[in-house]
């Protein structure tokens, strides 16, 4: 499913909390939380295009000293209630947090692969 109804990437005042998934993420999200300490632009700053109404984003990451470049669409697992699986924000709007997981897992094959880890 599509995160959001309404979906925004990251709102201008301050990005919202994260929530962790069923995935061991921790590690991942310390770090997003990080970022996210530093302002909306810093969120932005990762993601290199993307486009809200098709639900596609380009998103960066440093990997040992060079930029690789991941890009995902906004369908999520959800569970049978209609819940994202994984990583959310606080404020159900804010799309940032699930698409840099979900790039993150991909950069490294999938999800499963990313349960427990370290930055």
């Amino acid at each position: 499913l599509p995160i959001s109804p309404r979906p925004v990437l990251v709102k201008d005042d301050r990005p919202s909390e994260i929530v962790q998934g069923q995935i061991g993420t921790c590690y991942l999200l310390g770090a997003m939380g990080a970022v996210a300490s530093n302002g909306s632009d810093a969120i932005r700053s990762l993601f290199v295009q993307y486009d809200i109404d098709l639900g596609v984003y380009g998103v960066r990451f440093n990997v040992d000293g060079e930029w690789a470049c991941v890009i995902v669409d906004d369908h999520m697992p959800v569970d049978e209630h209609g819940e994202l699986l994984f990583a959310r924000s606080v404020d159900p709007q804010e799309v940032w947090c699930p698409l840099l997981e979900k790039a993150f897992c991909k950069l490294h094959t999938c999800y499963e692969m990313c349960d427990g880890g370290q930055t």
